[in-house]
This record gives structure tokens, sequence and C-alpha cells, in this order.
């Protein structure tokens, strides 16, 4: 019995974060129609394009320090890691501040050149967020790359070089592969991380 009411009781609690998210869901969200649908769209757009941008960089990365593992390429996966134990706002402003003054210094060229005004072509557009997102969030992609690397032999990749492979095409026709579990879960997890950056954006503006 005491079993019983246990299972029953971890039941509940399994259920409890479903019946809070679906109560904010449709109680507490600020239903708009398709002003509401937009912004649904381009959460899920942006966390979804930033998750394969970081995939892809990953893959770069991690296959780059396993096949050659030179100074110019540790030091990339290195600085690279540091994303995500960087305070986002620290981030935000690393990404506007240079993104702001290249530019201007386009609108210059633009205005020379054409004798046209032209917008913020990068800070003002969806390339800076993407660019943060993926600076903030590549550590978590890379770390999980290299552990799926680590546990892939060797002597793949001598075996694929032997025939005539490429490196690209070693990391595409075997590792990427190998690591399809590894990379969809590590994609998830950025696309959870960038939804949940989004809402805080949002609670941060309102407020």
């Amino acid at each position: 019995m005491v079993t019983a009411m246990g299972e029953s009781g971890h039941g509940v609690a399994n259920h409890v974060p479903a019946l809070i998210l679906l109560k904010w869901t449709l109680h507490d969200a600020r239903w708009n129609g398709a002003s509401f649908l937009g912004l649904v769209w381009n959460s899920f757009y942006l966390a979804f394009l930033a998750g394969l941008i970081a995939v892809a960089l990953a893959l770069i990365l991690g296959y780059a320090k396993r096949s050659g593992n030179t100074r110019p390429v540790r030091l990339s996966v290195d600085v690279s890691g540091l994303g995500y134990a960087i305070p986002g706002a620290i981030i935000a402003i690393g990404v506007i501040v240079p993104l702001a003054w290249l530019d201007h210094r386009l609108i210059e060229v633009v205005r020379f050149v054409s004798g046209e005004e032209a917008g913020l072509l990068l800070s003002g557009t969806v390339f800076a967020l993407l660019f943060a997102y993926v600076a903030r969030f590549l550590a978590v992609l890379l770390g999980a790359v290299q552990a799926g690397l680590e546990k892939i032999k060797p002597s793949f990749d001598y075996a694929a070089r032997s025939l005539g492979r490429r490196p690209a095409e070693v990391l595409l026709q075997i590792h990427v592969p190998l690591l399809r579990s590894t990379v969809f879960t590590a994609l998830l997890i950025v696309f959870v991380d960038v939804l949940e950056a989004r809402r805080h954006e949002r609670d941060t503006r309102d407020a």
C-alpha cells in the first residue's frame, strides 16, 4: 500500500509541471491572434537556426581539434567554450558594440558609393541575435560533440583517409551519422536554452 501511495504521489508530481505550463498558456499568456503567433514563430525560428549554426560550428571545431589539434585550433576551441560562463549582458555588449561600429563604417561606404542612406545591416537585424545566441550556447554543443568524438575510434579516420576521403567527407559521411543522437540531444538543449533566453528578454522588456 505504501508503494502504491508512493507511485501515486510520484505520478502526480510528474504532472505538476505540465499543469503549471498549461495554466500559464491558457490563463496568464496574453493572446493577441496573429501577433502572438508571429512571436511564437520568431522564437522557434531563431532557436532552431541558432541551434543549426552552433551544431555546424561545434562539429567543425571538434573535428579540427581531433584531426589536427594545432595551436590556432586549440585557441579557437578554448575561446568558443567561454560563452556559457560569461553573463548574457556582457555578451550582448560584446556583440552590439563591434557590430554597431562596423554598421556605421558600412553606412559610410554605401553613402560614398551610392549617395543613399543604408540602415543598420548587422546590429539592427537578426544577424546580431544569432551571433549572440551562438556565442552564448556554442560551448554546450562543443562539449557534447567532443565527448562523442572521443568515443569514435581513430581507426575510422585512418581507414577513410586511406581510401582517399577528404577531412570534410570523413566528418560528413562517418562522424555525423555516428554522432546523430548526440547532436540531436545537444541541439534540443540549445533550442530550449534559446527559447528560455527569448522569454527572459520579453519579461525584462515588459517589466
